[in-house]
């Protein structure tokens, strides 16, 4: 299936992409960074004063940074879900500032049309935890499978597993007017979180692994996820997450000269001139 954006609804059909996106950093200088990296994406003109939790700040509809206090410092931290963490998130990973942030929450989302004929999300959900209640043969405690019934046309949610722990599956409907979709959505938290970030920015991702591994056999049964199934296990796709666009080079040198050019001539100012010197005669002969 290739790979489409519903721009009535603003949300990309049959692709592997990130739905969510919480980075933190101690270095005001690169929230900066990444707050600029996304200007080309977000109005910052339709910002507004916002909170959540001891973080203060300015954000709209799919973005927010701000600032608050870890461990007696000043931290920062952005936020991104919906199309702008789609768009946004591939590039602040293929940046220079990748590395120097920690994620502690992302979540990863499939899309698919909705099967013609298919069942409820509702039903699926109450026929996956008979199944879970009934046991498939494997070791160990069965996730907790609870539905959320919603009265309205919207459509029901089903939700996989423990809120609190690293990793938790929603699967629920998205419509655009007669057209229906389903939306199967993994959220990982905490390491599990840096984890993912950490392998997709050295190029090593293996999130068709992480999302597979989510998938429980009970549900692999129901025809309704089969395209589901093929998209999160196709590494080509889940490397990419979505379209990544190429990497600003005149900025990434702008942000070199700006912060290394000042120390570097105030220890040409010091005792340590000479080393400097030497410094920049190695480096220059090792390009």
């Amino acid at each position: 299936m290739a790979s489409q954006r519903n721009r009535s609804r603003d949300f990309f059909v049959g692709r592997v992409a990130c739905d969510w996106l919480t980075l933190t950093t101690f270095d005001y200088e690169v929230f900066k960074e990444i707050r600029t990296i996304c200007e080309g994406y977000i109005d910052y003109n339709t910002s507004y004063s916002q909170k959540r939790l001891q973080y203060s700040g300015t954000g709209g509809d799919g973005y927010f940074f701000g600032s608050g206090e870890q461990k007696g410092e000043r931290h920062h931290m952005i936020v991104l879900s919906g199309v702008q963490a789609a768009v946004l998130a591939p590039q602040i990973a293929t940046s220079l500032f990748a590395p120097l942030v920690s994620c502690t929450r992302i979540d990863i989302q499939v899309t698919v049309p909705a099967m013609v004929g298919g069942r409820k999300t509702g039903e699926l959900g109450y026929e996956l935890r008979r199944r879970f209640k009934e046991g498939n043969g494997r070791v160990g405690r069965n996730p907790d499978v609870a539905i959320w019934d919603n009265e309205s046309s919207v459509g029901d949610t089903i939700y996989i597993g423990s809120r609190s722990s690293d990793r938790y599956v929603r699967i629920y409907d998205k419509h655009n007017g007669p057209l229906q979709f389903l939306r199967y959505e993994c959220e990982f938290k905490r390491r599990q979180a840096d984890r993912i970030w950490d392998e997709f920015i050295s190029n090593e991702s293996a999130l068709h692994h992480w999302l597979a591994g989510t998938i429980s056999a009970p549900l692999r049964e129901f025809p309704e996820f089969s395209e589901v199934i093929r998209l999160v296990e196709e590494r080509g796709t889940a490397d990419v997450w979505i379209e990544v666009e190429d990497r600003d080079v005149s900025r990434t040198l702008a942000w070199l000269h700006r912060q290394v050019t000042p120390a570097v001539v105030k220890l040409s100012m010091t005792d340590l001139r000479q080393e400097v010197i030497d410094w920049l005669r190695d480096l220059t002969g090792m390009l």
